[in-house]
């Protein structure tokens, strides 16, 4: 049987894009123009997936998402929501609201495809517990099971923080009670071991000043994702440096932190930024723990 997916966008040429991009896949597609007319088909139509844009008429994505998630009969319907490149809020947002997955606009084709496909298979494997990519980072409060598909969120979430400020490397790194603290670092280059251990370094040191206790390198787990293997490794150490607490219900939970070689290359402004980034990033971390 096709998989159903329900496209809700308020562009015709984006909607008619997407549809013909699904189809040819072999995905049966519907679409529809806003949150509440996307709200009601998903009531009678049922689908096995929302792709959604943010902004519409009469009620937006974030909207709809909500509302999706908190009837019973559709919170288990994946959502995947198109946000503007690079725009943190939309991301933040979107996970405040319940989504599952996000897709940058513009987008090839082949992004798309690959994102729903590996959205279903995900999910396949997951209700069978044969997925062997998931791993759980934790926290002060909660375990986060790091799924492939919030591996993704996150990734895409320090991505477009990094773009913004310009920084060779983002990472986030949560606070344990049990000594298995998890650092997930997106970086633009690959990074040599003397430059993986040095940032790791800073980093804890960074913690250490924040919960004013000292902090194993044995317990720290580290997931690094690259964004562009093509370029050439960094091997040096970091000059440039700016670690901000994440705090959730008055307790630190981790730092937010943004690395590069060069030195002197960040200013007031990235750090207010990376700071007001923390703030709502902490939201975010507490919506894909729940």
């Amino acid at each position: 049987m096709k998989k159903k997916i329900l496209v809700v966008e308020d562009s015709p040429t984006q909607a008619q894009r997407a549809q013909l991009i699904l189809q040819s896949c072999g995905y049966e597609v519907k679409w529809v123009q806003d949150g509440l007319e996307g709200l009601e088909e998903t009531s009678s139509y049922n689908p096995d997936m929302v792709v959604t844009d943010v902004k519409m008429p009469n009620m937006n994505g974030y909207q709809m998402t909500r509302e999706l998630k908190s009837r019973p009969e559709t919170k288990k319907i994946p959502v995947l929501m198109l946000t503007t490149k690079n725009e943190v809020n939309d991301i933040i947002k979107g996970l405040e609201a319940g989504a599952d997955n996000f897709i940058t606009k513009p987008y090839e084709s082949s992004f798309l495809i690959q994102r729903v496909e590996n959205i279903f298979s995900n999910l396949a494997l997951r209700q069978k517990g044969k997925l062997k990519e998931d791993r759980e980072l934790e926290n002060l409060k909660d375990k986060i099971v790091l799924t492939t598909d919030r591996k993704q969120i996150l990734e895409i979430l320090l991505s477009a923080i990094s773009v913004v400020i310009h920084c060779n490397v983002i990472g986030i790194f949560l606070l344990s009670e049990v000594n298995k603290d998890s650092l997930l670092m997106v970086s633009l280059q690959q990074l040599s071991k003397t430059s993986s251990l040095d940032l790791r370094d800073k980093i804890l040191a960074a913690a250490e000043a924040l919960v004013d206790e000292e902090i194993s390198t044995t317990g720290v787990r580290i997931t690094s994702i690259v964004k562009n293997k093509e370029f050439p490794r960094l091997t040096g150490s970091f000059n440039s440096f700016i670690s901000v607490p994440l705090i959730s219900e008055g307790k630190v939970i981790g730092i937010l932190t943004a690395a590069n070689e060069a030195s002197n290359s960040f200013n007031a402004d990235d750090v207010k930024y990376l700071f007001m980034m923390g703030s709502e990033s902490s939201a975010a971390l507490n919506r894909i723990s729940r």
